[in-house]
This record gives C-alpha cells, sequence and structure tokens, in this order.
C-alpha cells in the first residue's frame, strides 16, 4: 500500500503530511513569484551543478551529483508547485 492510499488517509499522521506539502507548494509558489526569490533559486541551481556535468576525472563525482540531485529535487518543487516561474528563472538568471 503506497502512503496516500483510500485505507490510510485518516488519522493524524495523514493529516501532517497533507499540511507539510501544502506548505512546501505555498513556499515554492511565494519564492518563485519575485525577481528577488527567482534570483536566489537561480544562484542554487547554478551553484549545485544543475545547469553542468557532473563528471569529472578527480574522484569527486559522486559528490557533484550528490549536489546536483538536491537542485533536481529544487526544480521538481517548481515544475509541481510554480510551473509558470520556471521560463522567467531560467531567462532572467542567464541574462544577468
Amino acid at each position: 500500500m503506497g502512503e496516500f492510499d483510500d485505507d490510510d488517509n485518516e488519522g493524524p499522521e495523514h493529516e501532517a503530511a497533507r499540511l507539510r506539502a501544502e506548505v512546501v507548494a505555498a513556499d515554492t509558489r511565494w519564492l518563485a513569484s519575485s525577481e528577488q526569490g527567482r534570483r536566489v533559486l537561480y544562484r542554487l541551481l547554478e551553484r549545485v551543478g544543475v545547469f553542468r556535468t557532473s563528471f569529472g576525472t578527480d574522484g569527486a563525482t559522486e559528490f557533484r551529483e550528490g549536489m546536483r540531485n538536491v537542485g533536481l529535487m529544487l526544480l521538481d518543487d517548481l515544475r509541481q508547485h510554480a510551473p509558470e516561474q520556471i521560463a522567467p528563472l531560467l531567462t532572467e538568471g542567464m541574462t544577468k
């Protein structure tokens, strides 16, 4: 059974998970709704290597891939909760 199956739709654990998901959605929309927030998001995505390859010959590929994965999770939050802000985020980030 999955985390949100019909049999599990009751109880304090389900309510707490639902409230956490609502907070993540609201926070993501809030952060991405302003130019300043999109600049912060773009800088984070750049720093964790979302826009470059993780592969290297220096033995740090796994470390860089782990950092990149954090950025991909952030992008997924944006995709789910503020998809209309992804294009402005990328456009503004690349032009500043």
